[in-house]
């Protein structure tokens, strides 16, 4: 006796829509059998006859509508066989057909973040919710599938913004990139999308790109709906056009400093300090500088935390960058050392 496998069914919704048996695609001849499918396995729940009967055929009476349902879901179940379960008033898909759309909604139902279970589900995103097909008549069946196709297509790009957080945690800032931008070739109008990605470019020094890029939102927003960015984007971009001059004036004062610390290193005499420790504090500064360690100095106010650090710079046979820090500038996570750096490449072009 051979024993039979049981029948799988695997719906594609997310992209071009495929019925398939066994890893095999089915085609289906009416497209309201189609249509029956697919919204079925959009709910979360069974689906009343009578919703289905005014779903399709609302123009009918409800005897010919009942018929009709009635042929088109034994047509299903000719060519599906164990596909449909139904009883004299719902109607429902097998509990055990995979649906992709279906993982869609419960993985971003929940919060948690898994990377190898995140690009899985990203990947099940082929395209538009039931993207090119249509049943020429039934406006209610594409009102609905209108709306889904902007519900599957907003966590899609909920899930490139998470995955872009993601690059960004890892410093991954390519990777960050190349997900935002494919957000916003969804939806050029995604202004926190429009800000990751200016700040992207800004902490990697690229102000210019960053500054191309809030231009282009500024343009967008007025061509397609009349308005401007939202505060929070014109907050981001005032910060970066302030800290970048805040830069510019200080590579002009390390300039004016190298050339007048060149010209009176040697004449100066050393530096003295009443403060007691001080002299301790100062060796170990020079160590650990030496040693190309990183140094933090903290002490409570007025304890004289900056005239230690100038009389270490005066001494100090170098080059010292002076960079300031922004109070509540969490958008700009290392702003300070990333101006020293830049400061030091634009002096060395300055030489």
């Amino acid at each position: 006796m051979v024993k039979q496998l049981a029948t799988t069914y695997k719906l594609v919704l997310l992209g071009k829509p495929d019925v398939i048996r066994n890893g095999v695609s089915v085609k289906i001849p009416r497209s309201k059998c189609k249509g029956i499918i697919f919204y079925l396995a959009s709910q979360d729940k069974d689906v009343s006859r009578d919703k289905l009967q005014d779903l399709f055929w609302p123009e009918l009476k409800q005897q010919t509508a009942q018929h009709n349902l009635n042929v088109h879901l034994s047509d299903i179940r000719k060519h599906l066989p164990g596909l449909l379960e139904s009883d004299n008033a719902y109607v429902r898909l097998s509990a055990d057909v995979s649906i992709d759309c279906k993982q869609f909604d419960l993985y971003f139902k929940y919060d948690s973040f898994d990377f190898e279970k995140h690009q899985y589900i990203l990947g099940l995103y082929r395209g538009d919710f039931l993207e090119g097909f249509n049943i020429s008549g039934v406006s209610d069946f594409e009102i609905w599938k209108s709306s889904m196709r902007e519900h599957y297509l907003n966590l899609f790009i909920k899930g490139l913004i998470s995955l872009a957080d993601h690059h960004h945690s890892h410093r991954e800032y390519q990777d960050e990139l190349i997900a935002l931008q494919n957000a916003l070739q969804l939806d050029p109008l995604q202004e926190r999308v429009y800000r990751s990605v200016m700040k992207v470019h800004y902490e990697n020094g690229d102000f210019l790109q960053a500054n191309a890029i809030y231009q282009k939102l500024q343009k967008i927003l007025a061509d397609e709906i009349g308005t401007e960015p939202m505060p929070e984007t014109q907050q981001l971009y005032n910060e970066m056009l302030e800290c970048r001059s805040m830069r510019e004036n200080i590579i002009h004062n390390q300039r004016q400093h190298f050339t007048l610390q060149e010209k009176t290193q040697h004449n100066k005499p050393k530096a003295k300090t009443g403060f007691v420790g001080m002299a301790e504090i100062l060796a170990e500064l020079k160590e650990n500088t030496l040693q190309k360690v990183i140094s933090i100095v903290e002490g409570i106010e007025g304890s004289g935390k900056t005239r230690l650090l100038k009389e270490f710079a005066d001494a100090w046979e170098g080059t010292v960058f002076w960079v300031n820090c922004l109070s509540a500038s969490d958008d700009l996570p290392y702003q300070p050392f990333l101006a020293a750096v830049t400061d030091f490449f634009a002096l060395l072009e300055a030489e």
